[in-house]
């Protein structure tokens, strides 16, 4: 059956337009010298400063991060005129966020004093059903995960659900109507929403430290340097953004997911020793074209001439290197009869073939107490979230100038841990 496309709405056609005439006119610019969308590492903080009202700077061991990221996107002649922009407001954003963060914790010390008690994260390689796990244990409202909006935005603390009209929801919206107005294609990949949950690792973009930031951009004198940092104080303040979150709007436990939390499970289990965390499998072979699909589309926003066999290559060799990372944290910590992390390792296949099932067991290994109200649901919630509802999403290893083999290879202790190949 023909896979249908997004179709494009006339409105849309038109901001297209203006964008690519806007892209035209700032490559013609640069050809002689003019450098538009330029970012500066000074002139960001100011006008950070400024749109968060933040007189002084706190803590600025920011400016490193902010430094390589300047850096590496200013050398990077890939980008489009309008992504050098994007991406220097979007730093700008981050950074005030970093600012009032910093500013808030200190009026209200209290925020700390906050207990964070055997938090859930979901972890696995990318595209093994964590986006599914989290929103299906969102449907329990005792619950809580953080969601798009709080996170683009945490300050100030957010309060109960009764704050349906806070406006940084509404900017949430108009931000994710406009990324897909640009790539109608990436709902199929990856549905975001301002009110729903996504990854955590997006708080780690207040301290300008994260792999998301790569799936977003193509940066790479910053992966270098990203790849020899220490992690655990970006997990701590992690967990102070958490209190901050939890400050007027508190659950009984935290559910958290992120791949990337695959690149430094022992500096997770360092800041949340009582951790409880769900590890989904999926064959490499589905997931690596899956994952490559899902970078190419987004850094085809931003950047001209997005070569497929280069997005390959990254995502093989950044995904290889978190796997790596996790089964040596995962062996140090099983290996330890005094860790309080508990490990839980399920399938993609049997969360797609039963998920409720999946959800009953999963309840169980944490500590969870099920209910006929949660299952009606999470049932509900599959009944209105279909796979393929926004369109099949297709992908193969051949697109990206990758071979079974080649993948095979480089995952072969993770398969031979995990399916016994």
């Amino acid at each position: 059956m023909e896979n249908k496309q997004p179709s494009v709405k006339p409105s849309d056609r038109i901001i297209l337009l203006i964008f690519s005439i806007f892209n035209m006119v700032g490559r013609l610019l640069r050809s002689i010298g003019i450098r538009v969308g330029d970012a500066n590492a000074e002139t960001i903080i100011q006008k950070a400063m400024v749109n968060s009202e933040i007189n002084n700077i706190i803590d600025d061991s920011f400016r490193e991060p902010l430094e390589v990221l300047v850096q590496s996107a200013n050398q990077q002649p890939s980008f489009k005129p309008m992504g050098r922009i994007a991406f220097r407001n979007l730093i700008m954003e981050r950074v005030s966020n970093r600012l009032q963060i910093d500013a808030t914790l200190a009026a209200s010390p209290d925020i700390l004093e906050q207990p964070i008690e055997r938090p859930i994260f979901i972890t696995g390689l990318p595209r093994t059903g964590t986006t599914l796990l989290q929103r299906l244990f969102a449907q329990d409202t005792r619950l809580r995960s953080p969601k798009y909006w709080e996170m683009e935005r945490p300050c100030p603390p957010p309060e109960k659900e009764t704050d349906a009209t806070d406006q940084r929801i509404q900017k949430a919206e108009k931000k994710l109507s406009m990324v897909y107005r640009i790539a109608p294609q990436l709902k199929a990949i990856h549905e975001l929403g301002a009110r729903l949950p996504d990854e955590c690792i997006l708080l780690f973009e207040n301290d300008l430290i994260s792999d998301s930031l790569m799936v977003e951009f193509d940066l790479p004198d910053y992966y270098q340097w990203l790849n020899k940092q220490p992690l655990r104080p970006l997990y701590e303040r992690h967990k102070k953004q958490l209190q901050l979150l939890q400050y007027r709007n508190r659950g009984e436990r935290w559910v958290l997911k992120a791949p990337g939390h695959l690149r430094s499970l022992k500096s997770l289990m360092q800041v949340y020793p009582d951790a409880c965390i769900i590890h989904l499998h999926r064959d490499p072979i589905e997931t690596i074209p899956s994952a490559a699909s899902l970078f190419m589309t987004s850094w085809s926003i931003f950047h001209d001439k997005v070569l497929p066999e280069k997005v390959g290559q990254f995502t093989l060799d950044l995904i290889g290197l978190w796997i790596d990372q996790a089964m040596e944290d995962r062996k140090q910590a099983e290996s330890n009869p005094d860790s309080k992390v508990r490990f839980i390792d399920r399938n993609y296949k049997d969360l797609v073939v039963d998920p409720i099932a999946t959800m009953r067991d999963l309840y169980d290994q944490c500590g969870l107490t099920w209910s006929s109200s949660v299952e009606q649901q999470m049932k509900l919630f599959l009944a209105e979230n279909c796979q393929h509802k926004h369109g099949k999403h297709q992908y193969s290893l051949e697109q990206f100038g990758l071979k079974e083999e080649q993948v095979r290879e480089r995952f072969a202790a993770y398969n031979k841990r995990f399916f016994k190949q």
